[in-house]
């Protein structure tokens, strides 16, 4: 449902932002994307990572689906771990499993600010990769901030627009056409939320109906981006497990802050992040849901009716080949 609303997903030839509060899946949504591009293109996938907040998570990456390969010295720290657990040690077609990978992910260790944008630039202007992804362009430290000795002193906030507002004006002729060519890179920057002002400075029967937080940046990347989905977390999804309730999961709840190239601003909605299956998993309901808000399913009298694209229908889901849903599954909530 959120590719649909989105227009078909994030957009080529422009600035994606994925923002959030801490926890809120924007990695999670990241890597999903990263692994959907590795299913479409397969080993043709060409996309560039810069990993400003830490270390490559690249379980993390596999976990979501993104069949990345991990390196030797990852591996070998994950089995010394496992021993010093007492886990079992992986085998040896497990450890080559791990070290294979589909396509080809190029990390972009540029230790600054600029120094990511400026790889980024060449990166984009090659127009050889599907995804350029910065996580998160709100960590990456300027150069002015890397060189003050006094921590006392921060600098960050001025230089931090100054970077991104000259990384937006060197954007532009990149992704223009040349003779024809058309640049196809989708550039996806994960972002974090700042506390809105807004609300504090609204009157006080106006402030419950503003959010305590709002999506940071310079103007320059609010007039730049094409997208700007914010996700924060919702309910907690819970099973009962040995007659004690566990908590499995949560609701990702979204909103496109801003919407072009598909889809439109202020748009919401949610998904499901099942935290011990694979993210890329979507449940029946949700299909369900989503088939019937597109017309290719019609409930009647409590029965669905499939219309395929050959024109044939099913009147039951039990009828569908390779369906194995319960009641339970397919009910419709209001």
């Amino acid at each position: 449902s959120l590719d649909r609303h989105l227009g078909g997903g994030f957009p080529a030839g422009g600035v994606s932002y994925i923002s959030g509060v801490a926890d809120a899946g924007k990695n999670l949504l990241l890597f999903k994307t990263f692994a959907m591009n590795q299913r479409l293109y397969g080993a043709d996938s060409c996309i560039s990572y810069a990993p400003t907040e830490g270390p490559v998570d690249y379980l993390f990456m596999r976990k979501c689906g993104y069949k990345v390969a991990i390196p030797q010295e990852n591996i070998e720290q994950l089995q010394q771990s496992r021993k010093e657990r007492g886990a079992p040690l992986l085998s040896k077609e497990e450890v080559k499993e791990l070290s294979t990978g589909i396509g080809e992910l190029v990390l972009n260790r540029a230790p600054t600010l600029e120094g990511v944008m400026e790889t980024s630039l060449d990166l984009i202007r090659s127009n050889a990769f599907q995804i350029v992804a910065v996580d998160s362009i709100s960590a990456a430290m300027p150069d002015a901030e890397a060189d003050n000795e006094d921590f006392t002193k921060s600098t960050q906030q001025g230089v931090h627009a100054i970077g991104l507002k000259r990384f937006f004006q060197h954007l532009y002729p990149v992704l223009a056409p040349v003779e024809g060519e058309v640049n196809t890179t989708s550039i996806l920057f994960t972002n974090q939320v700042v506390s809105n002002r807004k609300k504090t400075e609204a009157p006080s029967y106006l402030q419950q109906y503003i959010k305590e937080w709002a999506p940071a940046g310079s103007n320059a990347a609010k007039h730049g981006q094409l997208i700007n989905l914010v996700l924060w977390s919702g309910a907690k999804e819970r099973e009962t497990t040995a007659g004690k309730k566990v908590v499995v999961g949560k609701t990702v709840n979204w909103e496109t802050y801003k919407g072009k190239a598909g889809t439109h601003d202020n748009i919401v909605g949610t998904y499901d992040y099942l935290y011990d299956e694979s993210p890329l998993r979507t449940n029946s309901k949700d299909l369900v849901s989503a088939a019937l808000e597109l017309g290719v399913f019609v409930e009647k009298h409590g029965k669905f009716t499939l219309t395929r694209a050959d024109g044939q229908q099913h009147v039951s889901l039990k009828e569908i080949p390779g369906w194995e849903a319960d009641r339970k599954s397919t009910r419709l909530n209001s």
